[in-house]
């Protein structure tokens, strides 16, 4: 009698602990590199998490942190690889070397004029490109979406309004196509972190910095120390993802938790895009109202940009191989590529209003995973 008991509450235990661990979902651990109040940490993070976690009834829920209190930028890589973190976003310009494909890519980006086209562009490349989708499964990882900066300008002290302003000129660049582009003007690159840029216009270490117009008016109110912004448009940045997934735990969820996820990611990415084009548009306005002059470029400066831009694409092939290993034939297909997903994106965008967050993410959901099998994606 007492054995039968023992039998049937070990059974009754077992049963339980099986639809406890059925109904308690998946805690996933998250790290954004990026502070608080960043558009990719608010956008992406901190609005996401809770989306994810009302949308699926804590089917999903995280442990976030933020800041890089868990992993610093350069780190998300491995420590997402490594199961440190379960998802995180990374900027792959900080490690050039394990993410040379990625870095490629994001030296096309100097020669866009739509930030939000790219940024869904580079997305969709990134799942369906395969030696971009290949380089980020090589290091035990699954690419979720991606991300573009606002258009860069200049910011300067003392005004550039022509090419021969660029001469001797010492600019705070953001590294890889910008460094070329400096030099090439006769300027002299200058490599501080953003946080020493204000510092340094103030002090006359730095002459201009290029930036997204965002940061004229955000934490760094660079418009308190610059005179004038010319709007010399010197494409956007791209490198990286805004979320990465280690790769046994996106194994690990089911199909309909990792379609949830894609969905959220979906909407996640249209209202960051939207936010950076807000506040481009509310720092270039405050900036003109606190007297910075506003520079539209001459011929010169403009003809050079167009030109240099040209012969960036012309040449990265072969500088792709030189510096970073590419194999010629597949840099110029990965460049084929980025040019033929950044013209389609730029045709869907063409006719929808930008500022309809409904319309953009139906256009987004409809389009950025057409063709890939959701399903089976990553595993």
């Amino acid at each position: 009698m007492g054995t039968k008991w023992n039998k049937s509450l070990i059974v009754a235990a077992a049963t339980a602990t099986m639809a406890t661990a059925a109904t308690a979902g998946e805690n996933l651990t998250a790290n954004s590199w990026t502070g608080p109040t960043h558009i990719m940490t608010v956008n992406d993070y901190t609005d996401f998490v809770k989306s994810v976690e009302a949308t699926t009834e804590g089917d999903i829920s995280f442990d976030l942190h933020i800041g890089g209190s868990l992993l610093p930028a350069k780190a998300v890589l491995e420590g997402v690889r490594d199961g440190v973190a379960d998802v995180g976003n990374i900027i792959s310009a900080y490690i050039p070397a394990d993410l040379p494909k990625n870095n490629l890519v994001n030296d096309l980006a100097f020669t866009i004029d739509d930030p939000m086209a790219v940024a869904f562009a580079v997305s969709e490349m990134n799942m369906k490109n395969d030696s971009l989708r290949n380089e980020w499964e090589n290091h035990g990882v699954v690419f979720g979406g991606g991300f573009s900066t606002p258009l860069y300008h200049f910011a300067c002290v003392s005004p550039v309004r022509a090419l021969a302003d660029l001469e001797g000129k010492k600019v705070r660049t953001a590294g890889g196509s910008h460094v070329e582009w400096i030099k090439h003007v006769g300027g002299v690159p200058v490599s501080v972190p953003f946080t020493d840029v204000y510092t340094g216009l103030e002090r006359g270490s730095i002459d201009c910095v290029m930036l997204d117009a965002t940061n004229l008016g955000s934490g760094f109110k660079i418009w308190e120390v610059a005179k004038s912004v010319t709007m010399v448009q010197m494409g956007s940045h791209v490198s990286g993802a805004e979320w990465i997934y280690n790769k046994n735990t996106w194994a690990g969820l089911s199909e309909k938790q990792r379609i949830t996820l894609f969905d959220e990611m979906a909407i996640a990415s249209v209202r960051r895009q939207m936010d950076y084009a807000k506040q481009v548009d509310e720092s270039l306005q405050g900036s003109w109202e606190r007297g910075l002059e506003r520079i539209e470029p001459d011929a010169s400066l403009a003809g050079e940009l167009a030109a240099f831009k040209t012969a960036l694409v012309a040449g990265l092939p072969q500088a792709s191989n030189e510096k970073r290993g590419i194999d010629v034939a597949e840099a110029e297909t990965i460049i084929a590529d980025f040019q033929s997903y950044y013209s389609r994106w730029t045709e869907l965008l063409a006719d929808v209003d930008r500022t309809d967050e409904a319309a953009l993410i139906e256009i987004v959901r409809a389009e950025l995973y057409k063709g890939l099998d959701l399903a089976t994606y990553g595993l």
